[in-house]
């Protein structure tokens, strides 16, 4: 793969990947979080006809999602560990949810909350003013888990015979009951259609 700078970086930059003396990631430090800094010349370059060019891509967004403030996804499982940017590291965050749980965390850059176990909305308060809201639901990593599973196998004549047997108990005249009227109807509308093509 080739994969060439278009421009040579600048001050400030942190570089994550680099060519030679040319920083191709970077990161860059702002007030609102870091800000990632892709250089690429797409014209010397064939990083774009790789396969993994949107994954690349996909990774760059998602580590500029998680250093915004504020939470990356609204939706947890029981068990995740939830962690976010606080909006203003000085400020104390309290968290609330059901059943009366509130807990309030000492300032600092990140939230991490772990073990939450009642699931239901939770809601994150700084200076008394709501500053995100997550669910946590039942999904429990367990349910997938088929390790304490064993294999069977059904037998097939069993359930033909079932099948035969249950067919064998419906009344063959019905059949001809609900044959003869779907006929009946067919009859009428052709006659009552013919009709009309004559009178006009």
């Amino acid at each position: 793969m080739i994969w060439a700078g278009a421009a040579p970086g600048g001050q400030g930059l942190a570089p994550i990947v680099s060519g030679a003396d040319r920083p191709l990631i970077a990161s860059l430090p702002t007030p609102l979080g870091r800000v990632f800094w892709l250089n690429v010349d797409l014209g010397r370059s064939n990083l774009a006809r790789s396969p993994d060019w949107p994954i690349l891509l996909h990774n760059l967004v998602g580590l500029r999602r998680r250093a915004l403030p504020g939470l990356d996804k609204r939706t947890f499982r029981l068990g995740d560990d939830i962690q976010c940017q606080r909006p203003d590291p000085e400020a104390a965050v309290t968290v609330s949810g059901p059943g009366g749980f509130r807990k309030t965390l000492a300032p600092s850059a990140d939230i991490y909350l772990s073990r939450l176990t009642e699931p239901g909305i939770y809601q994150l308060e700084a200076g008394g003013q709501a500053i995100d809201r997550f669910a946590l639901n039942l999904l429990d990593d367990k349910e997938s888990d088929l390790a304490g599973l064993s294999t069977g196998r059904a037998d097939a004549g069993r359930a033909a015979a079932r099948t035969q047997l249950v067919r064998g108990q419906r009344p063959g005249w019905l059949g001809f009951v609900l044959g003869g009227l779907a006929l009946a109807a067919l009859l009428g509308n052709w006659r009552l259609n013919y009709r009309r093509a004559d009178d006009a």
